[in-house]
């Protein structure tokens, strides 16, 4: 159920915003037919139009029916790809979304479709309903709505058509939603203005998929999707129930080993505080939790990210716990037959022995003697004199702001090449998953990578209780993300060709 739930938030918002709001989580999207005739953001309408984009469309339009077919209790194939139609013409049009629970029960849509379309999704529905162990009760009010309740689940859905707009309301609520009554008295929903998808999301909700989350101050997370100069902007903040005053101390720079040519570069601070929440972190000793991390990929290095954090002492204190890597965590990781932890002497670090192409470790360096250093491989770590530092101008977008938490720059063509290789091995390693055969989502990533430019994020305090979070980039999405969000969308088995292509106009 969790993993459906993301697919719901993830499948929706390629494109996110947001706005503050009751409901653990809420989101608007101006729809699959705006993106791809939007006059602005070019390279993103470009995008959406790919060939290699349609069979992805289809696809998220799958997940989402599988979804919901799960919700309904529909057991037939015919069934779930009716479903699946009447999701892909939803996903065309503008829709809100919102989360009314926690548990995922309870939750509204909203599409604006025009009568022919809605009728034909209203009509999906009914045969799905009628066909099942549930009671359908036809015009139950003067709007000609209509529900069904589920014999098993006693779940009622409330279906009606009100100026333009198809909403669906499974959260059980007896009374109108505010949606049909704002239908009802304005014949519109309210929206952020020129966006092209908000969102928001509460702590709450958050810490049901990652309990390791949980954070000493409950908080919300808003953010609104505008294009601005065709270039996608994500605007918005993280609000805080109680004051957050993380330690920003000055930047510091691990200058012997941060080399170019750069592809990526992430600078953060106030994580000592994190860090010390996490309770298998404390059994290694650590005379201080380092406060920041600086990490980065280069180009002529592929599959190769370096991490550093400065630590005092590092060199004494890696000696110290080089046994007790060995007998804990090599001891752990043979009993899953994932290799194990060694110690090379000739590059003085603690290495993860026994994976395909990759060795990560974990080592002090004597170019940068306060420092602790982790990568893909050891002996990659730069030991001679520096020729090529990074670039200054780079640098000096962190260095004197006194307010700036967070700084991730990419190049993020070169960083989906290496994103690619390093999910698949991930994916192999880890859940011994192999590459789905007729996957659209590595055609589509391919196909697009050359358009995707420079992404570029930034957190910043704006006080005890407000962080700002500002992005700009061609889709709104990292490498990471990207390739995440496509490991989540790969179907679990080949996927039937049931759908039509989106098509430029369609509605």
């Amino acid at each position: 159920m969790k993993r459906n739930q993301w697919l719901i938030i993830l499948g929706v918002t390629l494109l996110a915003g947001l706005r503050t709001d009751a409901a653990p989580l809420r989101l608007h999207f101006a729809g699959a037919n705006a993106i791809q005739n939007h006059r602005e953001a070019l390279t993103l309408r470009d995008i959406a139009r790919t060939q290699q984009g349609a069979p992805v469309f289809q696809l998220v339009a799958r997940q989402l029916a599988d979804t919901w077919a799960t919700q309904l209790r529909v057991n037939s194939a015919a069934g779930t790809n009716r479903l699946a139609h009447a999701v892909a013409e939803i996903l065309r049009s503008e829709i809100h979304f919102e989360l009314a629970s926690v548990d995922g029960r309870a939750w509204r849509l909203a599409a604006e479709l025009p009568a022919g379309k809605a009728k034909s999704v209203q009509q999906t529905l009914k045969n799905i309903a009628s066909g099942g162990k549930t009671v359908v009760e036809e015009k139950i009010d003067a709007t000609g709505s209509w529900r069904f309740t589920s014999v098993a689940t006693k779940q009622t859905t409330h279906i009606s058509y009100q100026r333009g707009w198809l909403v669906i309301d499974s959260s059980g609520d007896t009374q109108p939603s505010k949606w049909r009554q704002a239908l009802s008295r304005e014949g519109k929903l309210s929206q952020p203005t020129g966006a092209i998808g908000s969102f928001s999301v509460t702590s709450e909700l958050l810490e049901t998929f990652v309990p390791r989350l949980q954070h000493r101050s409950p908080f919300d997370i808003n953010l609104t999707t505008k294009v601005r100069k065709g270039t996608l902007r994500v605007e918005g903040n993280i609000q805080f129930q109680k004051a957050i005053k993380p330690d920003l101390e000055p930047f510091q720079f691990p200058t012997n080993t941060l080399r170019d040519p750069l592809i990526s570069f992430i600078a953060a601070r106030g994580i000592g505080a994190l860090l010390a929440q996490q309770p298998e972190l404390k059994q290694w000793r650590l005379p201080a939790f380092p406060n920041q991390l600086i990490a980065w990929t280069e180009a002529d290095k592929p599959v190769y990210m370096t991490m550093a954090l400065p630590l005092k002492g590092a060199d004494r204190w890696f000696k110290k716990q080089i046994p007790r890597f060995e007998e804990s965590l090599g001891l752990i990781l043979e009993q899953k037959q994932m290799g194990t932890i060694k110690y090379q002497t000739n590059h003085h670090a603690a290495v993860w022995t026994g994976l395909p192409m990759i060795a990560p470790f974990l080592s002090p360096n004597s170019r940068d003697k306060d420092w602790l250093f982790s990568a893909s491989f050891p002996g990659f770590l730069p030991q001679g004199v520096i020729t090529n530092p990074p670039p200054q101008q780079l640098l000096s977008q962190v260095r004197n702001r006194p307010d700036l938490i967070y700084y991730h720059w990419e190049v993020t063509e070169p960083r989906v090449q290496q994103m690619k290789v390093i999910t698949s091995l991930s994916g192999i390693m880890l859940f011994k998953r192999m590459p789905i055969a007729g996957n659209p989502m590595p055609y589509w990533i391919n196909a697009i990578q050359d358009r995707l430019g420079n992404t570029i994020t930034e957190l910043t305090r704006v006080s005890d209780r407000q962080w700002k979070f500002v992005r700009s980039g061609t889709i709104g999405l990292t490498a990471t993300e990207l390739t995440t969000l496509a490991q989540w969308l790969t179907p679990s088995k080949p996927m039937p060709a049931v759908l039509a292509p989106p098509g430029v106009n369609r509605r």
